[in-house]
């Protein structure tokens, strides 16, 4: 059974109140999702999910945070994580995430996916960490980033790996599209590995639209403005498709991928 977290915006699920510290604690082999739209604005965070449990974490930042907030979440034995990420920064807003995953006790694992756009003179910043710190643990960290005018994407994803942690698996990807050549995406993955029994890979790859799928949309008759549309949403497809698979935010969806849209014009 999947229990929910009720908040007032959208039905059947919560906003953590905002306060200077957060904690929440997720029983043993319960199913969590926790919501947390625009409106919300956390300083300090910290979920404790314990033995067998999964949490399903989704949020929004379309406004500057503090440039010392932070997000820790705790990973006890057996205990799944499935985090999605979206930022959109405007104007020259500064808009950070900082999160910690700390995959604490055996088979443990968490899979996260952001999404960022920065447009106008906006600033990104995303420090994403999993620290290994028990052996057979398992983690997925994928950021999907849009660059366009002259904001600064910046992608910090790292991993730990402690010594004696046997059977860990690590994937790290980043992979970043500039609008325009005044944009500027940074990514930066980052392997820390003092364990030689593990499986451990990073990837970036930073580029522009293909002109060649540009050319092709346009010559089925769209605008180069709908021609590029289209290539950001395929782009952005998988992140999409993983909120699709969290039951009743059909609505949230909606909402996030038309500001999306509205963010590309």
């Amino acid at each position: 059974m999947q229990k929910t977290i009720e908040y007032k915006e959208y039905k059947g699920y919560h906003l953590i109140s905002p306060g200077t510290t957060n904690i929440q604690n997720i029983k043993e082999n319960e199913n969590v999702v926790i919501v947390q739209d625009e409106n919300t604005q956390i300083k300090n965070l910290e979920i404790n999910v314990s033995a067998g449990a999964t949490l399903t974490f989704v949020s929004y930042y379309n406004k500057s945070s503090l440039s010392d907030s932070k997000i820790i979440i705790n990973l006890e034995k057996d205990a799944s994580l499935k985090m999605y990420n979206l930022i959109i920064a405007t104007n020259d807003q500064n808009i950070t995430l900082n999160a910690d995953v700390n995959l604490k006790e055996e088979h443990a694992n968490c899979e996260i996916l952001n999404v960022y756009l920065g447009t106008d003179q906006s600033l990104i910043d995303s420090k994403v960490h999993a620290y290994h710190v028990a052996s057979n643990t398992n983690s997925d960290l994928s950021i999907l980033s849009i660059g366009k005018d002259s904001s600064t994407v910046n992608i910090n994803n790292m991993a730990t790996i402690k010594q004696g942690k046997k059977k860990c698996v690590v994937h790290q990807k980043a992979k970043g599209l500039a609008l325009n050549k005044e944009t500027t995406i940074k990514a930066l993955p980052i392997l820390y590995i003092d364990e030689a029994d593990c499986l451990a890979s990073h990837a970036s790859a930073i580029g522009s639209i293909s002109k060649d799928d540009l050319f092709y949309l346009m010559s089925r008759g769209l605008t180069k403005l709908d021609a590029s549309k289209l290539i950001v949403l395929g782009f952005i497809a998988p992140f999409a498709d993983k909120i699709d698979e969290v039951e009743g935010l059909k609505d949230f969806k909606e909402q996030i991928l038309n500001d999306f849209i509205k963010n590309l014009k």
